[in-house]
């Protein structure tokens, strides 16, 4: 019989002492717990000590700093909720609470739900051998439509929970896990390549133990109410404000009927708005915003892209910011921009949970004057955002740690966050204050990705390495196509 994958984009369960810390309802035990967890450590050890099968050539490169998987009693009800529906196609990322997603199926009713469990996470694995990961490990489109994105979600470095469900349905044997945090980020590595630990200083995890016999590294457990939350930075009332870190939507997967697991990515459906060059009335004018504020906001966010882009950018730790090798132009969305106008309407200088924003990134700022011209707190805000690289600084490697991120520059790496081509923003007079805020798509702020691709700007459009992207030579960005 042959299983079918497909993938999206609290209690604890360790591997150790089975001892019932998940209720055994639905069909669930530990046995089949113990196989889901094992079988993800298993693989996750075999790329990590670079012994596992690469159909491109040789073996996958080692993994440096690749997170020991335990399991999670949240995730499982969760995933399990969902999968008693015994429907063949992801749910919501709203549903999911921005938890990544694997799904599997087997024609056979009744299967050993202990065998189903390894047979799937197998079926996942298997990507790496018959598809094949080029060796510079980066997920970008052309790798995902390759049809690996059940491995790379598997062995992705920083997913260190999981949860699944089996269930016997009318006509197949439906299985799904799903992992916090997500993984399948565009532009990202699948992990960092490295020699694996040696001691649990190499780990660069604060608190993570070395496994040196299983080439992982442990991360400590932390509370069920923490487990579902990217890091984030506290909300405060500074003159300028602080920034979280939030999940991002990841590409899903439609259904392909194929022995073997295969993939595409489901194009987000807020993001596709219709746009106006000259951002002339493309949006309505109800709100208190006008084509002139917006057009504010997306100038001054291009303004500073191109800024990076051309390595003019000044970088406190040092020197300038590296330039941008494939730097996207924003262009700016009415669907994001009522989003966020639906939020900020509410006067609260807070982010809103990720649910109410699809997914989107979020920047916000105040200032305590009431009734500010809007086209210069547009201006303003963006400015604020973007100083903090010359404020606080970003390494010369370019890559959002949570230590970069602590250092509180936030605001800057979404405004020049590579993969982010749409905003949509708001400007509300308050009674107390002036709020500012801007969502954007794809969100930036991904733990441990580049906040954009090192080198020389394009100087032509296949230097853009994006499907139907122009280079714009004088901005030093790529265009995308609308």
């Amino acid at each position: 019989m042959h299983g079918i994958a497909i993938f999206a984009l609290v209690a604890l369960l360790t591997t150790s002492g089975w001892a019932s810390l998940c209720p055994d309802k639905d069909g669930m035990s530990d046995e089949v717990r113990k196989a889901f967890v094992d079988k993800h450590n298993e693989y996750r050890t075999l790329v990590a000590k670079g012994k596992a099968k690469n159909k491109l050539g040789g073996n996958a490169p080692p993994a440096a700093r690749m997170l020991k998987m335990s399991y999670d009693c949240a995730i499982e009800e969760n995933m399990m909720d969902y999968a008693k529906q015994c429907k063949f196609a992801h749910n919501s990322y709203k549903d999911r609470n921005g938890w990544g997603q694997n799904l599997y199926m087997t024609s056979g009713r009744n299967v050993n739900k202990t065998r189903a469990a390894e047979n799937s996470v197998s079926a996942w694995f298997s990507e790496l051998e018959h598809k094949g990961v080029p060796k510079e490990n980066r997920l970008t489109m052309e790798v995902f439509n390759r049809g690996v994105g059940h491995y790379s979600q598997v062995v992705w470095q920083w997913s260190k929970k999981v949860g699944c469900a089996v269930v016997w349905c009318k006509d197949m044997t439906l299985v799904g896990c799903e992992y916090a945090q997500a993984g399948n980020y565009l532009g990202s590595l699948i992990y960092e390549i490295g020699e694996p630990c040696k001691e649990d200083k190499d780990c660069n995890c604060d608190k993570c133990k070395c496994d040196r016999e299983e080439a992982l590294c442990i991360p400590p457990q932390i509370e069920a109410s923490e487990r579902s939350k990217r890091p984030e930075s506290k909300i405060e009332r500074p003159k300028r404000p602080e920034s979280k870190i939030e999940r991002p939507k990841r590409p899903d997967a439609k259904i392909e009927k194929s022995k073997r697991p295969d993939s595409k990515p489901a194009s987000p459906k807020p993001y596709i708005v219709e746009f106006s060059k000259d951002s002339g009335s493309m949006c309505p004018d109800k709100n208190g915003m006008s084509d002139e504020v917006r057009k504010a906001f997306v100038d001054k966010h291009n303004e500073y892209r191109t800024l990076v882009a051309k390595g003019k950018a000044k970088n406190k730790l040092g020197g300038n910011a590296p330039p941008a090798a494939r730097m996207l132009k924003m262009s700016y969305d009415c669907a994001i921009e009522e989003n966020m106008m639906n939020y900020a309407k509410k006067c609260k200088f807070a982010h809103n949970s990720y649910k109410d924003r699809n997914g989107w990134g979020q920047n916000l700022y105040m200032t305590s004057g009431r009734n500010v011209n809007k086209t210069r707190a547009a201006e303003n805000s963006v400015s604020a955002w973007f100083s903090e690289l010359e404020r606080k600084g970003v390494p010369k490697e370019n890559r959002l740690t949570m230590e970069v991120f602590n250092h509180g520059v936030g605001h800057y790496s979404q405004v020049v966050w590579q993969w982010s081509n749409k905003v949509g923003c708001a400007v509300v007079w308050c009674k107390d204050m002036t709020l500012v805020g801007c969502e954007y798509a794809r969100a930036g702020n991904y733990l441990g990705s580049l906040i954009y691709e090192i080198g020389e700007p394009c100087k032509e459009d296949k230097d853009c390495n994006c499907d139907k992207c122009k280079c714009d030579r004088e901005e030093a960005l790529c265009i995308p196509p609308q």
